[in-house]
C-alpha cells in the first residue's frame, strides 16, 4: 500500500530533490513560466475523457477534488497552443510525483499528445526541435531511480525518451509549471456528473 493509502498527506510527496533542481543559471535565457490562473474547459473536457475513471466516489474516497495546473505554449510550431497540464491530487500522485499529460487543440477541443505518470515539476521546453515540436526536459520520479532529467523528443506521434541529461547545458529552455507545488494551488478538477 502507498503512503497515500495509509493516510499521510498528500503535500508530503512534493519534496524538492536537491540533487535535481534548476537553477536560473541552469535554464539559460529561457527563464520560468508559472502556472495559468484561469479555469480551462477544454483542458479540463480533455482531462476527464482522459481519466474516465476519475468519478465522484474516487473523489470522495480520496478525500480531496482534484486540481491542475497549467501552462500554454506552442510546442508545433502551428500557430496555436498546447496544453501542459501537471495534475494534482490523491487520484493522480503517488509517492514518485503525479501524472504530467501534454494535450494539442483540435477542431472539437483537445487530444491527448502523452501521458506521462509519476513526474515532478517543472518541464523544460528547449529551442530546438523533432519532427517538429519542440524538444522537452522533464523529471521522471519514483521506483527508487536515481532522479535525472530526461530528454524527450517528438516521433511524430507522441514524445519518447531520447536520453538522460548530464549536464546543466542541456536544459537550457523555459521551465513550464515552475510554481512551487502544493494543494492549494491550481484549479480544481471536477468529477462528471
Amino acid at each position: 500500500m502507498s503512503l497515500l493509502g495509509r493516510g499521510w498527506k498528500l503535500a508530503a510527496v512534493f519534496t524538492l530533490l536537491t540533487v535535481a533542481a534548476l537553477s536560473a543559471e541552469d535554464l539559460g535565457e529561457g527563464g520560468y513560466r508559472l502556472a495559468e490562473t484561469e479555469r480551462d474547459p477544454a483542458v479540463e473536457t480533455a482531462l476527464l475523457d482522459l481519466f474516465p475513471d476519475y468519478s465522484h466516489e474516487a473523489m470522495e474516497a480520496g478525500g480531496q477534488t482534484a486540481r491542475y495546473l497549467y501552462n500554454r505554449v506552442d510546442l508545433d510550431g502551428d500557430g496555436r497552443d498546447e496544453a501542459v497540464v501537471y495534475l494534482l491530487g490523491t487520484h493522480f500522485c503517488g509517492t514518485g510525483g503525479c501524472n504530467l499529460v501534454i494535450l494539442r487543440p483540435t477542431e472539437n477541443g483537445m487530444a491527448v499528445v502523452n501521458n506521462f505518470p509519476a513526474s515532478e515539476v517543472p518541464l523544460v521546453v528547449k529551442r530546438h526541435a523533432s519532427n517538429g515540436w519542440r524538444d522537452l526536459v522533464r523529471l521522471p520520479a519514483g521506483g527508487g531511480a536515481e532522479p535525472a532529467y530526461h530528454l524527450l523528443q517528438f516521433n511524430g506521434e507522441r514524445y519518447v525518451a531520447a536520453g538522460t541529461v548530464v549536464d546543466n547545458l542541456a536544459l537550457e529552455g523555459t521551465a513550464l509549471l515552475a510554481d512551487d507545488v502544493h494543494f492549494g494551488l491550481g484549479n480544481p478538477l471536477e468529477p462528471r456528473q
